[in-house]
């Protein structure tokens, strides 16, 4: 009977942990419908193709297709669909499956894009099977580009990365004297240190409009 017990439990802490967290959002449909409620935390990390959905905690959860939304967001995370040239290359996770070409290999699509940060300079990052790139759009501009950087293999199977988004930010900062070329070569291809610089540069331009 113990054993019973112990099993039920068991299958009670798994189903309960399985369940999704839902956290208050907003989407918008492609018809500018807007649809408020709890919306589940699966969509923390990517864009899923269908949203859980609840109108009220009590609610039953239905499901919505992403594909017919352009924008929503889940707590602290927004999300929208853009249009920007990318280049979807594997990393090194998969040595052996990622290409020898050094160059990028972009197409324009639209995607779904996580918004990091605003200000004079946008960011933006783009995540779904393994594949992680960031984006950047001007306050003045409309086109969103791809800060590039891609991992590619030599013949001997060696590991080598293409990392011309060193190139682009020294251009996008040359105007901020607190960024410097040392800063931008020591800067990895993630969230978090692309998330400070461009928060630094963002801060410099308000500091310079005030005085």
């Amino acid at each position: 009977m113990k054993n019973t017990w112990i099993a039920l439990f068991v299958i009670l802490s798994n189903f309960l942990y399985s369940q999704p967290g839902f956290e208050k959002g907003e989407a918008i449909t492609k018809n500018g419908e807007k649809i408020e409620g709890l919306f589940s935390r699966s969509a923390y990390h990517s864009v899923p193709e269908f949203l859980i959905f609840k109108k009220s905690d009590e609610a039953k959860p239905e499901n919505i297709f992403t594909g017919n939304l352009k924008e929503f967001w889940v707590g602290k995370k927004i999300f929208f669909l853009g249009e920007a040239m990318i280049d979807r290359s594997l990393t090194a996770n998969r040595i052996r499956a990622i290409s020898k070409n050094p160059h990028f290999e972009s197409n324009l699509e639209t995607i779904w894009l996580e918004i990091l940060l605003t200000g004079k300079l946008n960011l933006y990052n783009y995540y779904k099977h393994e594949v992680v790139r960031y984006f950047y759009r001007k306050e003045s501009e409309q086109e969103i580009k791809q800060l590039n950087y891609k991992e590619y293999s030599t013949n001997e199977n060696y590991l080598k990365r293409n990392e011309e988004y060193k190139n682009q930010l020294t251009e996008l900062f040359s105007d901020c004297p607190k960024i410097t070329q040392d800063k931008i070569e020591k800067l990895y291809y993630d969230a978090e240190p692309l998330k400070r610089i461009f928060k630094l540069y963002n801060n410099d331009g308000m500091a310079s409009k005030r005085n």
